[in-house]
């Protein structure tokens, strides 16, 4: 979490595009109240454009999907 937060003046440090890619490894967990999400690296090979998914070259990112939790109660 600090070196994400490290980039928050950079204004290129995240994106949110329509992009084909591949899971990786997951990396943790990331809680913000009452959602929570799982940080996976992810490798990107397509983008979105106007004419279609479009190959791009390989780059490796990090992404967060989010994570339905369900509370437990020990009976």
């Amino acid at each position: 979490m600090d070196a994400a937060n490290a980039e928050e003046q950079n204004p290129t440090a995240c994106a949110l595009i329509n992009a084909a890619y591949l899971w990786g490894a997951k990396i943790g967990m990331a809680r913000n109240g009452d959602s929570a999400f799982e940080i996976v690296r992810i490798l990107v090979v397509g983008i979105d454009t106007v004419a279609g998914i479009r190959a791009v070259p390989p780059g490796a990112y990090f992404s967060l999907f989010g994570v339905k939790e369900y509370a437990v109660q020990a009976g």
